[in-house]
């Protein structure tokens, strides 16, 4: 699915409305008709949600928790005065095995999820439908080795991006950054030689909550980009015939595609 970016006129967070804390937001404020609203359901400086991702050919799908998470905000060109921009790191692996980068990860199976949101919504002003998009999104699905023909013993890796719409709680800056994923789309775009696909072309959906960390974000960043490296010294030569989704993680979630 080709995402068209929502039209929208910037404001600098100085003139933008004071929200009130979180904890006096719970559930979510009613926008204007056509336009979007924000979601407040995660309260504090917390790691948590659930991300799920169903092929809309097979139905076939995986569901994880979000046990490890870190988000930065990413600093604003010179003279741009709307800060926007995050990264969000999302993982059901353990963030301490995550951020130790001498650690090669061997039999661990999962997925770390990469969020780069590029535009923060405005309720009642950014319109939401099935072509919206503020996010880049890239997914790095770990498949256990016993799986695969791997001569180093290690979990091989296939690599998914996409784009889509996320709801946000809060602005880049704040202590968490909370929000609801909209029917993201993803697809293999590179794997390791061994990685079967049994997801593309897939959507994902599901909510998630991330501290602000700026000794984790970039730790769980380096892990990403180096097993997205890794991915894609490879060519995708998968098919859907030998699924690699990690068993822990992987269910059948219907027997239709999506619609």
């Amino acid at each position: 699915m080709t995402a068209l970016c929502p039209n929208r006129v910037p404001r600098s967070r100085a003139n933008r409305p004071r929200r009130a804390g979180l904890a006096l937001l719970i559930g979510v404020a009613l926008a204007a008709p056509g336009g979007c609203s924000r979601v407040a359901s995660m309260v504090g400086p917390t790691t948590g949600g659930t991300l799920s991702v169903q092929s809309t050919l097979t139905g076939r799908g995986l569901s994880a928790p979000v046990v490890a998470a870190a988000y930065v905000p990413v600093p604003p060109p010179p003279g741009v005065p709307d800060p926007d921009t995050a990264d969000i790191y999302l993982s059901d692996l353990p963030q301490a095995r995550l951020t130790d980068l001498n650690d090669d990860l061997s039999g661990l199976t999962g997925s770390i999820t990469h969020i780069h949101l590029f535009l923060t919504p405005d309720a009642g002003r950014t319109p939401i439908d099935r072509t919206a998009c503020n996010v880049a999104i890239r997914t790095i699905v770990l498949a256990s080795a016993a799986q695969t023909d791997d001569a180093a013993g290690r979990s091989v890796v296939g690599l998914y991006t996409g784009g889509g719409f996320v709801l946000p709680s809060r602005d880049p800056g704040d202590s968490t950054y909370a929000g609801r994923v909209l029917d993201l789309s993803l697809r293999l775009a590179a794997a390791d030689p061994g990685f079967a696909d049994p997801l593309s072309p897939a959507s994902m959906t599901g909510s998630f909550s991330a501290p602000l960390d700026a000794a984790a974000g970039p730790l769980l960043a380096a892990r990403f980009e180096r097993l997205a490296q890794r991915a894609q010294a490879n060519p995708v030569t998968t098919t859907n015939a030998a699924p690699s989704l990690p068993a822990a993680t992987a269910a059948s979630v219907g027997e239709e595609a999506s619609e």
